[in-house]
Parts: C-alpha cells; structure tokens; sequence
C-alpha cells in the first residue's frame, strides 16, 4: 500500500559525465564515480536526507524539510569544489541540482510525485555548479 505525505526532493546530475568516463578508462572512471558518490552521500545523509536511488550519474534524495535539503545541495557545491582542487582538469566534477516540496507518494520504496518531476527538471535546466529551486522552496 502506498503512504503519502510532505517532502522536499533533490535530484542531481553529473554534467557530462558519459562523455567523462568513457575518456577516462574504467578504473579510473569508477574512482571517479565513487569519489562524486561519497560526496553526495555524505552531504544528502549529513543533513538527515535519504538518498531513495541513485540515476547512475547523480542521485535523487529526500529529505524531511526544505532548509536540510537547501544545506545539502550546498554542501554537495562547496564538496565538489574542494575535490576539484585537487584533481586533474579531464576528472573534475560539475554537478546541477533541482529542489523541490510538496505532496509525494511513496510506493515500494520509491517516491513518486509533482515535487520530484519540478525537482528533476530544475535539475535539467540547471549549469554545472548550480542549485536551482523552486519557489516553496526559495
């Protein structure tokens, strides 16, 4: 059975991360993936979010109010530049972000809703280190 209920989503992409990878090689490609991977979760999970799944270059998260996922996104930004600073420019990282509140229903694990459709498109609207939001959320 399916519950409902309030929640602010954060989705994020890796901008260019298959033309990336595929330059890379495997293993370094896989550094790489783990690298962007533990940033995201240890911002979304410092913040008391959940990531619900990963999309293979980025992540969808929730969290249970918008100023957590705000922080989040944040933290992901300024993880994302300290881990540039320190690699070579074919590995550096450029993530975009979408953030989203509302209404969401949770189905079989999995969250469904208008919040995470605004906060996947943000996502795909949004330039390599920015965090786009909606208005609730701003």
């Amino acid at each position: 059975m399916a519950e409902s209920g309030t929640a602010t989503i954060l989705f994020t992409d890796l901008v260019g991360s298959t033309e990336m990878f595929t330059g890379l090689g495997q293993l370094a490609a896989d550094e790489l993936r783990r690298r962007h991977d533990t940033i995201l979760r240890d911002a979304v999970e410092g913040q008391g979010g959940r990531v619900v799944k990963h999309l293979g270059d980025g992540i969808l998260a929730t969290f249970g109010g918008a100023a957590e996922a705000v922080t989040a996104a944040s933290a992901i930004q300024s993880g994302v530049e300290r881990s540039n600073r320190r690699a070579t420019q074919s590995s550096r990282l450029h993530v975009r972000i979408g953030v989203s509140s509302g209404d969401v229903t949770w189905d079989d694990g999995d969250c469904h809703g208008t919040p995470v459709i605004t906060a996947s498109r943000l996502c795909d609207s949004a330039e390599g280190g920015e965090i786009l939001c909606d208005d609730l959320v701003r």
